[in-house]
């Protein structure tokens, strides 16, 4: 296992979680990690929880890299992302993105891609983007929205599912990192520096940008933005089953290349959950995947109360599949007094109160 060497670690910010519990004894991560450590190791940490400064890192010695190695393996600590010369440029990366009917939305995501681009530039700062129709039913309108944004487009004849249509994208994919965007995504301009710094250290294999919900008129926009299942939070994290960010959605996903081919990409047989089991094979495969909300892309919420009881019943049936895949990697639904009695209003047949419960609760978790 390498130790600090790897670039971009200039500086390191330490988990919410990590704290010392007595001389020499600290714990954090997620799952839970205790360390015990020297004087000097003492030292060290209550440095970095006091600071987040580890400059000069070499002169620490190798023992002291170690350290922090294992406390950045552990999710006790996080590298923060910095430029760095090792580090991948966007050139490396080929974006692919799904769509099927979405049209508004694919024309939303190109040109917020397209903003990326420099003054002098045609094009998306070096990056390639594929544009996947799966099998849409006016596949001109998506053809002639692709062209107008200068994206390539990949067109298939029958629906192969969202799995299905990253996985065709990823088969034209010639640079060393995938970077996987839905349709209903907006993404902000520089949003991949941050997930491009962390894949200076070799052993990150893949890395997501904070997916926040976009506000939108209406009690579910607003119950969304602080209920949101792609949204993980604000806090780095190490992702892996059990941890406290333990999936990554594809709604906004940078991969590399090498490691989606040999892990066979997608599983097309899940028609949702597929992004988390993706997630845990790649931990399972010895990679490390990091969830780094420096960058924050934006993803609509769903616009009917309908649509939204049909994500969270298709999330929900996910679970199967996955504990088939992963026995025993899939948490216990958590879920609060308020959730519970929003779906329990809507299932009982009541849906505009369950909508204006689940927004009434929004209010209150943000006051």
């Amino acid at each position: 296992m390498a130790g600090l060497e790897a670039p971009g670690w200039s500086a390191l910010r330490a988990d919410r979680s990590l704290r010392r519990i007595g001389e020499g004894v600290w714990v954090g991560g997620s799952p839970m990690v205790m360390f015990r450590v020297t004087e000097a190791g003492d030292e060290l940490i209550g440095r970095l929880v006091g600071t987040s400064d580890v400059a000069g890192l070499g002169s620490n010695g190798r023992v002291a890299r170690s350290l922090l190695d294992r406390l950045v393996l552990a999710g006790a600590a996080h590298p923060v992302p910095t430029p760095s010369a090792e580090a991948p440029a966007a050139a490396d990366v080929t974006v692919v993105v799904p769509v099927r009917n979405r049209t508004d939305g694919l024309d939303r995501l190109l040109s917020s891609l397209r903003d990326e681009a420099e003054p002098a530039s045609s094009g998306y700062v070096g990056t390639r983007v594929v544009v996947v129709d799966d099998a849409s039913g006016d596949p001109a309108a998506v053809s002639s929205t692709a062209a107008a944004h200068g994206a390539e487009l990949l067109r298939m004849e029958s629906p192969l599912g969202p799995a299905g249509a990253r996985n065709a994208g990823l088969a034209e994919v010639r640079t060393t990192l995938v970077a996987f965007v839905d349709s209903d995504v907006v993404v902000r301009r520089g949003w991949l520096d941050a997930p491009l710094a962390q894949l200076a250290d070799h052993r990150v294999a893949m890395v997501a940008p904070r997916v926040a919900s976009a506000a939108g008129p209406g009690l579910l926009a607003r119950y969304e933005q602080t209920h949101s299942p792609l949204d993980l939070g604000a806090d780095p994290a190490a992702v892996r089953p059990g941890g406290r960010v333990s999936y990554l959605p594809a709604a906004a996903l940078l991969a590399r290349t090498e490691v989606m081919g040999s892990l066979g990409g997608f599983d097309e047989s899940m028609p949702t959950g597929e992004d988390v089991d993706l997630v845990w094979r790649t931990v399972a495969a010895g990679h490390v995947v990091r969830y780094e909300p420096a960058s924050v892309v934006e993803h609509d919420p769903r616009p009917t109360l309908g649509e939204w009881l049909r994500q969270r019943r298709s999330y929900g049936a996910s679970a199967v599949a996955l504990d088939d895949r992963h026995p025993g990697a899939v948490a216990p639904v958590v879920c609060s007094g308020w959730s519970a009695a929003a779906w329990g209003l809507a299932s009982l047949g009541h849906p505009v109160l369950g909508s204006a419960l689940a927004g009434g609760s929004a209010v209150a978790l943000t006051t």
